[in-house]
């Protein structure tokens, strides 16, 4: 009496860019959204459909890596450059060797540019990750 065929057992897929033949088109589920039993179980299955399909995965891979672009560290540096920025703001805010009177125009630029830096920071967040 021989067992059920195990799944993973079998041969691994090709690498090919062509679209894996397997794929089915099927009907959305239609399920009640606040039954959380229902939804798992549905989640469940359909992750179950695509986990054991080795020719999607070797089809997504090969479709990721012809449109690969290489990493774009624009904002980042930008973002680092002015934190750095602020940092120098607050820096000479303090310990800047003039006593206050002396300085005023200097305390007012620092209180002024540390939050400037600290908002474009923020804001670049908003329009890099929108």
């Amino acid at each position: 009496m021989a067992g059920p065929k195990n799944r993973r057992s079998q041969q691994p897929a090709r690498a090919t860019t062509q679209e894996p033949a397997e794929i089915e088109e099927t009907k959305p589920f239609r399920i009640n959204q606040w039954d959380a039993n229902k939804v798992k179980q549905t989640l469940d299955e359909c992750l179950e459909k695509v986990a054991f399909m080795p020719e999607l995965h070797v089809y997504l891979i090969a479709q990721i890596m012809t449109k690969a672009r290489p990493a774009n560290y624009k904002f980042s540096n930008m973002r680092i450059g002015l934190s750095i920025i602020a940092v120098v703001f607050a820096l000479v805010a303090q310990f800047f060797p003039l006593p206050f009177p002396a300085n005023y125009n200097l305390l007012v630029v620092c209180v002024v540019g540390y939050p400037a830096c600290i908002n474009s920071i923020c804001f670049s967040n908003l329009l890099y990750f929108p």
